[in-house]
């Protein structure tokens, strides 16, 4: 049976050892867009440094569905495809990406950021730090299996207050400290959606920079503050080029398909053509090469900001 990734605000489940916590949320209204979905299947291993999806899996596994809003792509042809079709495994990271005088400055460094592995088998969010009851459950890995990173945003005796992969996007809660384990995160990435143009830097230093295709005029990209929530494996020759890498941000424009809830990523293409337009559906577009540098090394929780 396939599983689906749905993050709803609806409801919130996680599950141990064969019991299922379920906390109720207020439903969001039901989309008729029509979206495309991907079907992941296990690799036998992920590449280092990328955390392993499974362990016990076997490779044709079927993994969780990811629905991400995407256009129909053409045919392949040697020359469209050229530069999505990127080697079965991500390249050393390279040095620095030297950036042209006309590209928009780097964005100004940021101090580090908290993130919290989740290390309780459930994690308990609270809309309030000390209220009695639950506002969700999650569980300690995602639905690919990589281990759950929260971003910290707030701190307050032995509770922080923690960005959620929940509706409405921006969505946060309070967990116990003692649930999760800290560490420091110093990259971020970017998106100028006006210039179109992804930056990524690592301490305050650029790592690269590179052009991106966006959402157009009907479906345009969402804005604010994201995160990296997983690192997936793709068909180098499909839409979404060699890997996803998915952020917690949903679709303003979709609410639903199939009982999924379209996911916010940047991915590739197999039509090179199209980076630099407003042409996708709200995701955002990389070429082959700058995509697999960031799959090689972005750590899960970076934070992404769109705007």
């Amino acid at each position: 049976m396939r599983a689906r990734l749905a993050l709803h605000a609806v409801t919130a489940v996680a599950v141990l050892a064969g019991a299922v916590v379920q906390v109720a949320g207020p439903r969001a209204e039901p989309g008729t867009a029509q979206v495309r979905v991907v079907e992941l299947r296990h690799p036998a291993s992920v590449p280092s440094p990328r955390p392993a999806l499974s362990t016990t899996a076997a490779a044709t596994t079927t993994m969780p569905v990811l629905v991400l809003p995407t256009t129909a792509p053409p045919a392949a042809t040697p020359d469209a495809t050229a530069d999505s079709a990127a080697a079965p495994l991500p390249p050393p990271l390279p040095s620095t990406i030297a950036t042209s005088d006309s590209l928009p400055p780097p964005p100004p460094a940021s101090p580090p950021v908290l993130v919290g592995r989740v290390t309780a088998k459930v994690l308990l969010v609270y809309d309030l730090p000390g209220d009695a009851q639950p506002a969700m459950a999650l569980a300690a890995t995602t639905e690919f299996g990589n281990p759950r990173v929260l971003p910290v945003v707030q701190r307050g005796g032995d509770w922080l207050k923690v960005l959620l992969p929940t509706r409405p996007n921006g969505s946060t809660g309070w967990i116990h400290a003692g649930d999760v384990a800290l560490a420091a995160d110093d990259d971020q990435v970017t998106v100028d959606l006006t210039s179109r143009m992804l930056v990524w830097t690592k301490g305050g230093v650029v790592q690269l920079t590179a052009p991106v295709a966006i959402g157009g005029p009907s479906s345009p990209t969402p804005t604010g503050p994201f995160f990296v929530t997983d690192v997936l494996p793709s068909d180098p020759g499909s839409a979404y080029g060699a890997w996803i890498v998915a952020l917690d941000g949903h679709s303003d424009a979709f609410t639903e398909f199939e009982g999924g809830d379209p996911r916010i990523a940047i991915h590739g293409t197999n039509n090179p053509e199209s980076i630099g337009e407003a042409v996708s559906f709200g995701c955002v577009r990389l070429g082959a090469s700058a995509l697999a540098a960031l799959a090689a090394a972005l750590p899960l929780g970076t934070p992404v900001v769109i705007q």
